[in-house]
C-alpha cells in the first residue's frame, strides 16, 4: 500500500526533519507510485542532507530519465562516476542513455538495499 507508507514516511520525516534516509525512501516510494515530480523534491533533499547518497543520485537520475530530462539524468549518473570513477555499471548505463538505448539497471536494486521502516506495533 504506497500511500500509506508515504504517509508514514511523511509522518516520520515531520518528527526528524533532517534525516537524509528518511527523504531517499520517500523519494523511492514516490518513484515507485510513479509520481516522479514528487519523487525528485525527496531525492534533491536527500542529497542536500546526505550530498555523497550514490543511492539518491541513482534513484534521481532514473527519476529524470521518467520526466524526459536526459541532460538531469546524465548529470545525475556523472557525478556518481565521479565518486566513484570504476563503476563500470553507471558507464554503461551513461552510454545507453547517450545511444539511448533502454538499461537494464533498475530502481528496484536499490529498494533492495535500502530496508524499510520497521512498524510501530501499539
Amino acid at each position: 500500500n504506497l500511500p500509506n507508507a508515504i504517509k508514514r514516511i511523511e509522518t516520520a520525516i515531520d518528527t526528524d526533519p533532517n534525516n537524509a534516509a528518511l527523504f531517499l525512501r520517500l523519494g523511492l516510494l514516490r518513484y515507485a507510485h510513479d509520481e516522479f515530480s514528487a519523487a525528485e523534491r525527496a531525492l534533491l533533499q536527500t542529497l542536500k542532507l546526505d550530498p555523497n547518497s550514490l543511492n539518491a543520485r541513482f534513484v534521481l537520475g532514473k527519476t529524470y530519465e521518467q520526466l524526459g530530462r536526459k541532460s538531469d539524468a546524465l548529470s545525475a549518473y556523472n557525478a556518481i562516476l565521479l565518486m566513484q570513477p570504476g563503476n563500470t555499471d553507471i558507464k554503461k548505463l551513461i552510454a545507453d542513455l547517450k545511444n539511448n538505448v533502454s538499461s537494464k539497471s533498475t530502481v528496484d536494486d536499490v529498494v533492495k538495499e535500502t530496508a524499510p521502516i520497521e512498524e510501530t506495533k501499539e
